[in-house]
């Protein structure tokens, strides 16, 4: 009998945790004074030009403050708990436009920003109550239903996100919490408690039709979460060693308004060189 497959043990020890071991003081990073006034610098200067999130590229938005603490960030997404909330925007100093251009412009520096889908989003997804019916399982993110926990782009394009990141412009009134699991944690636990389940974790499959895989949501559950991401704060994850979900909320509560950005990493592996990633993909 073979041993199933399992995650190597070289992945990084502080991936296996859960709500009661994470230590919550490395789970924060506040933007400094000097990063926030080059922010503002730089949107002053976007404003003058005419920019838009659109037209604004990397030479147009320079925070080095933040530049000089990205390395730890990354480190904190990559070896340690897999996600960090970055505080320190005041809730309400920028409109809903300023923020989108603000916010790629911090994750830019986190890795590169790719597009989600053909066509569209090519910069961000607003995640907001669109009015969808709450039946509609491929529109979760346009509706105020409950979202079980994943991971994204699973099947839309043939390289998934290294990093998600969701910047809060507007939080709902009440419910909407956003939450986090460890995928290592869960590998472990079946190992230990349903070893003769954990070789499915390891086979191909084929994605069936968004209605028939997306389980109907139960009743959520209320818990207080370990962190709360208000307006004017932004949720990094390694979408690669985490799961992620949503709480329902009541529709038009609050107008409930999260940014999303997918990014590939530049400094782990082939980055984003193209003959990197075919020579590591198809060599």
């Amino acid at each position: 009998m073979t041993e199933p497959r399992r995650i190597p043990e070289t992945d990084p020890d502080a991936r296996r945790w859960t709500r009661d071991t994470l230590e919550t003081g490395a789970l924060r990073y506040t933007l400094p004074p000097e990063a926030l006034a080059q922010i503002d610098a730089a949107l002053a200067l976007a404003r003058e030009n005419g920019l838009t999130i659109d037209t604004v590229e990397q030479e147009d938005f320079r925070i080095p403050a933040l530049a000089r603490d990205v390395p730890e960030l990354r480190r904190r997404l990559d070896a340690g708990a897999g996600f960090v909330v970055v505080s320190g925007i005041p809730e309400g100093a920028y409109d809903e436009t300023e923020s989108e251009i603000v916010a790629w412009a911090i994750c830019n520096y986190m890795g590169a920003i790719i597009r989600q889908g053909i066509g569209q989003d090519r910069r961000f997804f607003t995640v907001s109550d669109k009015g969808m019916p709450n039946g509609d399982p491929t529109r979760i993110g346009a509706s105020p239903k409950r979202s079980p926990k994943h991971s994204d782009n699973g099947c839309l394009e043939p390289r998934a996100p290294d990093y998600l990141a969701l910047y809060c412009v507007r939080s709902a009134a009440e419910g909407g919490e956003s939450t986090l699991i460890s995928a290592r944690t869960i590998h472990d636990t079946v190992a230990a408690e349903r070893p003769d389940l954990l070789p499915l974790l390891f086979e191909t499959y084929h994605f069936r039709a968004p209605q028939a895989h997306v389980w109907p949501s139960e009743g959520p559950t209320k818990r207080m979460p370990v962190l709360e991401v208000k307006g004017g704060e932004l949720l990094l994850l390694n979408n690669l060693v985490l799961l992620h979900g949503r709480e329902a909320f009541a529709a038009g509560s609050g107008g409930r308004t999260l940014k999303r950005f997918w990014m590939w990493r530049r400094h782990i592996g082939p980055g984003t060189d193209p003959v990197a990633l075919d020579m590591e993909e198809f060599a």
